[in-house]
């Protein structure tokens, strides 16, 4: 059966504080277990003012997973991306993976926003998956989460984040394109690891650079200030 991935963004409807912490924790709950079961894994980010989430399963589950959230009264507004379909998943190791967005890595936010404050209604579908990726790398409360060391390929692309996020002013981070290749494993061609890693780097305020015989290594700089 064909892979599907979903995403959409939506405000919590809540009445307090308080509530929120319930809120989650019931959402958490159910969608976990009921995930294991039917075999969709994703990643939610949440704050008192938003959600962002990914699941990514069997195609048709996804769509009935999707229409049981579209009908949740447990928020609003909420605004889909179409479907997309996938030859492999991003947040495999998860049956939900959670984080909250204020704890997001800064870099990601100043890339994103001139506020400081991430506006998931105003980012499109790429700048979400960044956002659920740094999310995963930075969690908030590892007892709500699976371990990092629970991932297998999915790091990799983690990893590389975390390392071009510690990078100072002038540093450079040599990679085999091997690694890159297995760092955007969902990427079909040399190609678009490429591109993909290219964004990365602008992201994290890098120049990404073909080097060694063949191109067989990739450079990240970092760029001066």
């Amino acid at each position: 059966m064909p892979l599907a991935r979903a995403l959409y963004v939506s405000r919590p409807a809540l009445d307090s504080s308080a509530s929120f912490d319930e809120m989650i924790a019931s959402i958490l709950s159910v969608s976990r277990a009921r995930n294991e079961r039917e075999g969709v894994t994703g990643s939610l980010l949440a704050s008192q003012s938003c959600f962002i989430q990914t699941i990514e399963g069997d195609a048709a589950v996804v769509s009935a997973t999707m229409g049981r959230i579209e009908r949740d009264i447990r928020h609003h507004s909420l605004k889909r991306f179409e479907d997309e379909f996938i030859e492999e998943r991003i947040f495999g190791e998860w049956s939900m993976f959670f984080g909250r967005i204020e704890q997001i890595d800064p870099i990601v936010v100043q890339v994103f926003s001139d506020t400081g404050t991430l506006d998931p209604f105003q980012m499109d579908r790429q700048q979400l998956l960044t956002s659920l990726c740094a999310g995963a790398l930075f969690p908030v409360d590892r007892a709500t989460t699976l371990h990092l060391d629970r991932i297998q390929r999915p790091t990799k692309a983690l990893d590389l984040q975390h390392r071009l996020a510690q990078l100072a002013l002038g540093d450079t981070l040599v990679l085999s394109a091997a690694e890159i290749e297995e760092a955007f494993f969902y990427e079909r061609t040399p190609e678009g690891c490429r591109a993909a890693a290219t964004a990365l780097a602008e992201l994290y305020q890098c120049r990404f650079v073909v080097c060694g015989p063949d191109g067989s290594q990739v450079g990240f700089i970092r760029k001066g200030g």
